[in-house]
């Protein structure tokens, strides 16, 4: 019987780092209506060079759902942009929520949600992964 309070390898593909930086995001459609959200503010919870877990208030915006369209059979994206710091240039990907959940401990936002990088230019691609190396 394994005991319980021994530390657990972390299998994920991507370092995570702790680290709250400001984030704003735009949910756009995936049923190919078109259709956005206006910007919506938020942090990160933490990062890595495969997606963030995002604090936010909302899961709603403007009718549209931040993982799904109202019939749940296309995935909304959203478009994200990223404060590493403000010695750098802000980043730009856009997001596939993979999940989203309440959060334990409530404090400026509600919801903590994964999103996994689906499109990330090579320029923002090396500088997260300078930001990643640097802290």
């Amino acid at each position: 019987m394994k005991d319980s309070s021994s530390k657990r390898l972390e299998k994920r593909r991507f370092y995570r780092l702790k680290s709250p930086v400001q984030v704003r995001f735009r949910i756009t459609s995936g049923d190919n209506e078109g259709g956005s959200s206006r910007l919506i503010k938020g942090k990160t919870e933490n990062i890595s060079e495969g997606g963030i877990c995002l604090e936010t208030n909302l899961v709603q915006v403007d009718g549209l759902h931040i993982s799904h369209d109202s019939s749940m059979l296309y995935k909304n994206r959203l478009e994200l942009e990223i404060d590493l710091s403000p010695d750098m240039e802000s980043i730009r990907a856009v997001g596939e929520v993979i999940w989203y959940d309440l959060k334990k401990k409530k404090d400026q936002y509600t919801y903590n949600v994964g999103v996994w990088f689906s499109e990330i230019s090579e320029d923002d691609k090396d500088r997260l992964s300078k930001f990643l190396s640097h802290k």
